[in-house]
Parts: C-alpha cells; sequence; structure tokens
C-alpha cells in the first residue's frame, strides 16, 4: 500500500501563524498510482509544553575499597509537560473504501482554543503545536506532520497594571568619608509599563544630576526577558537581553534630561513573545524587565529596575 502513495501531505491555507480562537483550514493532499483501499485517514492537533534539563551529581564510591573518596558522575533527569490541545478529526473511515488512483484533496477545519499559550522555544523547554495525518490500511499506518505557530493573546488595556506610571529615584555619593565630591542622581519616570512588540520605548524620561567635579559618561536602558521552566518543583532561569541603547552623560556640576525618541535603536523587537506566553503555562513563564544604569565616576555605577508588560492587541494609542 505504501509504494502506491505518490503524494501524501497536509497543505494549510495561507499561513503557518495563528491566534487562539481562529479557524484553521488546509487540505489533506493524496495521489495514489493505482486504486487502494483505505479504511482510515485522520487528524490529530497537538499542542504540548514540555521543560526538561539533566543536572549532573558527583558522588564518592564506598564500594571501591581504598578509592571512597573517587567522585562518580550521576545525573539526574527533571522534566515536565501539560497539553494545551489534543483534538482528533475524522476524515475518512470505512471498513471496504476504495479510492481510486490520482489526485485527491479532503478539506478540514479545525478552530483553536481561546487563550492558549504562544509558541516557544528556549534552552530547557519549548511549546510547540503540530498537525499529523495518518492513512491507514489493513494494519499498515502512513503518517506526516507538521508545525504550526500561535501566537498568545494579552490585551494590555484590559489589565490594570500597563497602564500605570512608574518612578525610580537612585542616589549616590561620590568620594571617600573624609573626602567627597558631591552627589549623583537620577530620577526615571516611565509613563506607562505596558508595550507592543515593534513599539519605540518613548514614555520614558531620566532626569540626571551631577553634582561631583567629574562627569557621568553614559547613561543605559536595557529590556530582559526573563523566562522560568519549571519542572517537578524546580526551576531554571534563561535570561536575555531583548533591547540595549545608550544615552547622554552629563557633566560635573551639571543636569540634564533625556526623554524617549523615536529611532530604531529603542524599539521593541517585532517578535518578542507577550508577558506569560499569552496563557496559562504551568511549565514556562515568561516576564519583561526594564533595567536602568548611570556610569558614576566612583566605579560603581547607579541602577534601578522596573517590571514591564508586553502584549499583543495594539490597542494602545
Amino acid at each position: 500500500m505504501l509504494s502506491s502513495v505518490k503524494t501524501f501531505e497536509i497543505v494549510l491555507n495561507g499561513r503557518r501563524s495563528y491566534v487562539g480562537g481562529e479557524t484553521i483550514t488546509g487540505d489533506v493532499v493524496l495521489e495514489l498510482t493505482r486504486e487502494r483501499k483505505i479504511t482510515e485517514l485522520t487528524l490529530d492537533f497537538l499542542g504540548i509544553g514540555k521543560s526538561g534539563w539533566t543536572e549532573l551529581l558527583a558522588n564518592s564510591n564506598p564500594n571501591v575499597p581504598g578509592f571512597t573518596d573517587i567522585p562518580q558522575q550521576n545525573s539526574i533527569v527533571t522534566s515536565e509537560q501539560e497539553i494545551y490541545l489534543n483534538r482528533r478529526i475524522q476524515i475518512l473511515q470505512s471498513s471496504d473504501g476504495e479510492v481510486p488512483a490520482g489526485y485527491h484533496k479532503c478539506p478540514f477545519s479545525f478552530k483553536l482554543p481561546v487563550g492558549i499559550p504562544s509558541s516557544f522555544n528556549g534552552n530547557y523547554g519549548c511549546i510547540t503545536y503540530t498537525i499529523t495525518v495518518t492513512l491507514k490500511n489493513l494494519g499498515l499506518s502512513k503518517t506526516v506532520s507538521i508545525l504550526f505557530g500561535v501566537q498568545g493573546t494579552l490585551d494590555i488595556d484590559a489589565l490594570p497594571g500597563p497602564t500605570k506610571s512608574a518612578r525610580l529615584e537612585v542616589t549616590k555619593e561620590i568620594g571617600h568619608l573624609f573626602w567627597k565630591q558631591g552627589p549623583i542622581k537620577f530620577i526615571f519616570q516611565l509613563n506607562r509599563k505596558g508595550f507592543l512588540p515593534g513599539e519605540p520605548l518613548l514614555a520614558f524620561s531620566l532626569e540626571m544630576t551631577n553634582q561631583s567635579n567629574k562627569p557621568v559618561r553614559w547613561t543605559r536602558i536595557r529590556v530582559k526577558r526573563m523566562v522560568l521552566f519549571h519542572a517537578r518543583g524546580n526551576s531554571k532561569l534563561q535570561e536575555e537581553v531583548v533591547l540595549e541603547f545608550t544615552g547622554p552623560g552629563v557633566g560635573g556640576g551639571e543636569s540634564l534630561v533625556w526623554s524617549g525618541d523615536s529611532n530604531e535603536n529603542n524599539r521593541m523587537p517585532s517578535h518578542l513573545s507577550p508577558t506569560n506566553l499569552g496563557g496559562g503555562s504551568k511549565v514556562i513563564s515568561l516576564r519583561y524587565f526594564l533595567y536602568i544604569k548611570m556610569h558614576s565616576p566612583s566605579g560603581s555605577n547607579l541602577e534601578a529596575s522596573s517590571e514591564i508588560i508586553i502584549g499583543s492587541i495594539p490597542t494602545l494609542k
């Protein structure tokens, strides 16, 4: 039977990425070189989240006389998984169905559940969505699978936190106990804490005051993505800087206000997943933090941070 199958594939209509609540449509394409009996043709939609890692443990070997202090390498595998989507569609089921030779298209449609998390791939886990078609005949089977992407949804206007402002203030005295040069200080104002992928980081102002006699050479803003992978009560952290740009310094005895302006350097990457992947995943949690660092002439820089929210629905004006 398998030798007579010339083409067997899944073809999606138009795209390979979807949002929860949308309908996936496509065709199962089957081309046979001769007439064959097919008893079953099914489609399986699966969304699964996995996390896991291996840890090496060094133990002594008490069973070897005279060598009890030799370290032995043992490993422990920690893993977890959860299912977000598991649905089967029966396209064909027959005990004596004959399918003629030639090219056949079997259309299908499936509506994704609302609230499923984004597709994601990290160091210690992933969230994937697949479609698998299975062809059966007299105990023989053939399967084909494809991946499709899901973008989780998070309406930042519907949450109380993202529209709130943040104010961070840090002061540091320059010099030593008996030789002080004066303080340096910054006040960072963030007008709102919710942003969209691809949006420039405009809603901030940084007021810098340098009362020392040495210049502050630079300031820097970073946005970090913090991903926690959870398994069996344990967790692993993956950090990544997704946005970084530098700002002006300020001379000794001077003050300066740096406000956000529109340029390519301070634009959020367009590929960012929403906070917590826009859905309820128990194995992977994702958050974003904004860090401000100001150069200090004494060598110990001023730093502060605030959590921000990355959404997915463009409702902020």
